[in-house]
């Protein structure tokens, strides 16, 4: 399980030699965020960075550059719509992951459907994620499928974790399930306000992250193979590298990414935020 979660977030990180040199404007557009754009006045490229200045400053830094203040006034704005599409997109999903995890542990004939064939429903929901992961990111710009295929992805993920939350709750481990689910909201939130308050930019952590993202899947393949009792330690240490992916990517969505990445921003958030209650939830259950 978590190897596909691994995958996933990973397929959705472009590098910079991906991204082309060119101005992104072709998904549906912020509403009422252009009509005020002068003519000759267009966003900055998918590989230009915001100054967000320091947190003395406030946002006056972003006044500064090239194209002068009434175009980065313009591009703050932008950038400030973009980050709520992103954030509402990724509240949507993890409302919808809770709903069918309750549906799936409180809901006893969905209970006792899905620990009759958990085989069933983790693999039949493992292969549609990856098949729906890779179309998206061909698609992730072809409105409205973007959005439906988005849906289906976190129904799929979701269920996956459904079977955890039901399996915990037939065997009266629902304050760990809760406990997990608490801690995870909390850390995510308090590292997403750190990073808008502070206003750094965590990029530099990206080469030490996909390093430690590799020894992760090794190390699991590892465990899987001779049965390493290190569950303790194999969490503690996964934990810690999805903290570090959120200040990641919680940077990037601030700074670098396209306005038209909206899509990507939220399945990354997503994604790390699943595989930070994962670890979690495996290190509360060691400790038990």
């Amino acid at each position: 399980l978590h190897c596909l979660f691994f995958f996933d977030i990973r397929m959705f990180r472009p590098s910079e030699a991906q991204q082309p040199q060119q101005f992104a404007m072709e998904s549906p557009p912020f509403k009422g965020n252009y009509d005020h754009i002068e003519e000759g006045h267009t966003p900055p490229p998918k590989d230009h960075k915001i100054d967000l200045g320091s947190p003395d400053q406030g946002s006056s830094g972003a006044s500064e550059g090239p194209s002068g203040p009434s175009n980065m006034g313009v591009h703050v704005n932008l950038r400030n719509a973009f980050i709520r599409r992103v954030y509402g997109i990724l509240s949507a999903q993890l409302i919808l992951t809770v709903a069918i995890c309750c549906f799936c542990a409180l809901y006893q004939p969905m209970t006792e459907t899905v620990l009759g064939y958990p085989r069933t429903f983790m693999y039949g929901s493992m292969i549609p994620s990856l098949v729906l992961i890779i179309a998206l990111h061909f698609m992730k710009n072809s409105h409205p499928w973007n959005v439906v295929l988005l849906g289906l992805f976190t129904v799929c993920e979701s269920l996956m974790i459904g079977v955890l939350a039901a399996a915990y709750k037939t065997a009266g481990m629902t304050d760990v399930l809760l406990s997990a689910a608490g801690l995870t909201l909390g850390i995510f939130l308090c590292l997403t306000a750190f990073v808008f308050i502070s206003k750094k930019d965590f990029s530099f952590m990206g080469g030490f992250l996909f390093a430690g993202l590799f020894i992760m899947i090794g190390w699991g393949l590892l465990n899987l193979i001779f049965g390493w009792r290190v569950h303790f330690l194999y969490s503690a240490c996964g934990a810690l590298l999805f903290v570090g992916f959120i200040l990641y990517d919680t940077s990037n969505i601030l700074r670098n990414l396209s306005y038209d990445d909206y899509i990507i921003g939220a399945i990354q958030l997503y994604l790390d935020i699943l595989n930070l209650f994962l670890y979690i939830l495996q290190l509360l259950s060691s400790r038990d």
